[in-house]
């Protein structure tokens, strides 16, 4: 086995599952503590692209509590419009996973998705982003954030633009 297609857990796996995206395959593992890893699996001297890992949130009810996981499965779930006038029905990517006490957490995987378009998500919902946004707007271009990093300069510029656009 290519040491390439290979990786280490840092606690117990509870269960596997597999999920296929178009030409894309991955093993779907859920530790202990409820951390889920989408693994892309690899054939042959391909390289293997990034690992996914989604952590399960926690319930502020618990209190610091520590929980462990029961039982997880993973694949492919139909999924039911919550409009009342549409019948359709999707396929999505689903974790299933058991908590003590009976309770079942679903969740939908996404395996395109990556941690900076998580990331980019919250901070987004926590207004973070459009305070971001507004701060660059209201920068003069003689800042020197701008004149010492590439990266703020792009990112000036990109808000300048926008604005520009919406006047």
């Amino acid at each position: 086995t290519d040491e390439n297609n290979q990786i280490m857990l840092f606690q117990q796996c509870i269960g596997l599952g597999t999920i296929e995206s178009g030409n894309e395959r991955y093993l779907a593992c859920c530790l202990r503590g409820g951390t889920i890893y989408l693994v892309p699996v690899v054939e042959g001297n391909n390289p293997r692209k990034d690992i996914v890992m989604y952590a399960t949130p926690v319930d502020s009810a618990d209190c610091g509590a520590v929980r462990y996981i029961q039982n997880f499965a993973a694949g492919l779930a139909q999924v039911k419009s919550w409009q009342e006038d549409d019948d359709s029905s999707s396929m999505k990517y689903a974790a299933m996973i058991g908590w003590s006490g009976g309770k079942i957490d679903v969740y939908e995987l996404n395996a395109e998705e990556t941690r900076e378009n998580l990331l980019l998500d919250i901070l987004a919902e926590r207004g973070t982003l459009s305070n971001f946004v507004k701060m660059l707007m209201n920068m003069e271009k003689s800042h020197n954030l701008l004149e010492s990093s590439t990266l703020w300069k792009q990112a000036w510029d990109e808000c300048t633009k926008a604005n520009e656009v919406e006047s």
